[in-house]
């Protein structure tokens, strides 16, 4: 066995523990999604692929402070929101990782994290402060979007790529002849030139 294919244990909500098999390369599309009772995960490192979502919904796997992060990628959060800080190493935010979480107030990004998924804060209706730093390259689509509470993003020269509708009610913060200048008066969203 090389993959463990699309939805394989997807809803399997008795499912407490898991030993992938050397041979594994790829783990597929919400492989493990709404196993709610995963608390053990040995993952080998054969494994090169994990699909969207594939721990999405596995609360029993996260952290202290409600993260759940396999080989550095964030995949879901279930804690009680206000200031989140993600922890040093994590290299992507999966999509919808905190999609709807109004209790969600702040959130401080690694400089590790290169990539922020589609709609990974969708609706954080509460979200009021985020902290990008260098390192991140690109923002999803609707990643920021419905965040009304928040009011401006400040952007590193490092984003190279910003998706439709990411950042649609901010004003964006960020090097003046950077590629977020070049987004925000595309998507005539307010640019105030910062350095």
């Amino acid at each position: 066995m090389t993959e463990i294919q699309n939805w394989a244990f997807a809803d399997c909500t008795t499912l407490k523990s898991v030993t992938i098999p050397a041979s594994v390369r790829k783990i597929g599309l919400e492989a493990f999604y709404n196993c709610s009772a995963l608390a053990g995960l040995t993952l080998p490192a054969s494994v090169r692929e994990i699909g969207p979502r594939a721990f999405k919904g596995c609360t029993a796997l996260a952290d202290e402070n409600g993260l759940v992060i396999v080989k550095d990628v964030l995949y879901n959060y279930c804690g009680p929101g206000g200031e989140v800080v993600i922890p040093a190493g994590v290299k992507r935010i999966e999509n919808n990782v905190f999609s709807h979480c109004d209790a969600l107030t702040g959130v401080t990004i690694p400089p590790s994290v290169r990539e922020i998924g589609n709609r990974a804060f969708y609706a954080c209706h509460g979200l009021k402060s985020v902290t990008i730093p260098k390192g991140v390259r690109e923002i999803g689509i609707e990643a920021f979007d419905w965040c009304f509470s928040l009011k401006d993003v400040w952007l590193p020269q490092s984003v190279k790529t910003i998706k439709k509708d990411a950042l649609p009610h901010t004003a964006i913060h960020a090097p003046a002849g950077s590629y977020a200048e070049q987004y925000a008066k595309a998507n005539q969203c307010r640019f105030v030139a910062e350095g």
